[in-house]
């Protein structure tokens, strides 16, 4: 409004992203110039200027030159020309290569050596552990990140996450496999994200899916959004952990590279140094909360098997469940030995009965699925 230019206007029924949008493209372009320059200073060998370090012995000889030196300006105002000109120290520059070249660099060396002697000779801080702890066990945060993905948004997209981390954490060695899928995950997350970001574009569902019935777009999760922006920032989220996952799995790749080229000798040497980078506390507070899961975590699952059972009405696949959790108990109280022999079989059988009834309602929250059992086969909402 050029008649107030001083008045900010803006328009009402914009949403908030809009005029944050602005705001996040400013510092975008600032830290990608910041990451820019230093690229090129990197490549291009620029380095910054020396800084010049001064001892109190260094100074105080500075401090001698200059009082030599204005003797020398007086006698030389005096006719005294026995003494050098003055102009050779009218400007004078004291660096670390002057007069007393045989005390200051020794001194820089010293600085130099007590320096790397801190950072090669001190242990690792507790953060330093903790963060590799955590770069160690990224593979669960992923999994977990998974499940999560899945459950806040529904979709045939996300369904595939849920029976992958599903998979990967009933198999034994769930951490190697873990990671090597990760580059398959990372590429599907990906894959997600660009889905995210083109249904998220200022375009008609008609322009974009012409085809396409509202029940398809539903459960594929293709329905535009108020605010794209939240939800592509959330699954930028939940990629982060299968960016790290893929970091830690490329990592580790190029470490077991590296000690099949050294000598036998030098792993035997590196070996103790390695073991002791991951910290004794890490290690004994790892054993100990194993410990505690292994002693108490049929305890946990039988109080699972209860609060599944009578948690909200009575339903047919709670029923099974309150079947075999009194299997359990009375074989445990009749003969403990049959019990012990057939645990591993009565928890197989219960987890593949769980992932049966999690996939069934999982699904029956699509549309098209729903609809299915409904006109296909005759089943009324209240049945199902």
């Amino acid at each position: 409004n050029m008649s107030a230019p001083w008045c900010l206007m803006t328009h009402h029924g914009l949403h908030w992203p809009v005029i944050l949008n602005p705001i996040v493209l400013l510092v975008l372009y600032y830290t990608m110039a910041t990451i820019i320059r230093q690229l090129f200073l990197s490549e291009t060998g620029t380095d910054l200027p020396e800084v010049k370090v001064y001892t109190a012995e260094s100074s105080s000889e500075q401090i001698d030159v200059e009082a030599n030196l204005q003797i020398v300006e007086c006698d030389g105002d005096k006719g005294n020309n026995n003494c050098l000109p003055v102009q050779m120290y009218s400007s004078p520059e004291y660096t670390l290569q002057s007069s007393s070249a045989g005390k200051i660099p020794n001194t820089r060396q010293n600085v130099g050596m007590e320096i790397k002697d801190d950072a090669s000779g001190n242990p690792p801080s507790s953060m330093t552990i903790i963060g590799h702890f955590i770069m160690q066990q990224s593979y669960i945060c992923a999994l977990i990140f998974m499940m999560i993905w899945s459950i806040t948004y529904i979709s045939w997209m996300t369904f595939v996450l849920l029976i992958w981390s599903c998979v990967i954490w009933m198999l034994r060695d769930s951490q190697r496999w873990a990671k090597l899928s990760s580059p398959l995950l990372t590429v599907y997350g990906n894959l997600l994200l660009t889905q995210q970001f083109i249904t998220g574009l200022e375009l008609s569902e008609a322009e974009l899916f012409p085809t396409a019935s509202n029940a398809v777009l539903i459960d594929f999760d293709l329905k535009h959004s108020n605010t794209p922006c939240v939800h592509l920032g959330a699954k930028v989220i939940y990629t982060f952990t299968f960016w790290i996952l893929l970091r830690q799995h490329l990592t580790e790749k190029e470490e077991v590279r590296k000690r099949m080229q050294v000598s036998l000798s030098e792993i035997n040497i590196q070996g103790p140094e390695s073991a002791q980078m991951d910290g004794t506390l890490m290690a004994v507070l790892g054993s100990v909360v194993k410990g505690f899961l292994i002693k108490y975590w049929i305890y946990f699952c039988t109080a699972m098997f209860i609060i599944i059972s009578f948690h909200g009405r009575v339903v047919v696949h709670k029923i099974l469940y309150i079947v075999l959790f009194l299997f359990c108990a009375a074989l445990y109280q009749v003969h403990y030995d049959w019990w012990r022999q057939i645990l591993r079989y009565f928890w197989i059988t219960v987890v593949s009965y769980s992932m049966l009834v999690l996939v069934t309602i999982y699904t029956y929250q699509f549309q098209t699925v729903s609809w299915l059992f409904q006109q296909k086969m005759g089943m009324s909402e209240d049945s199902l």
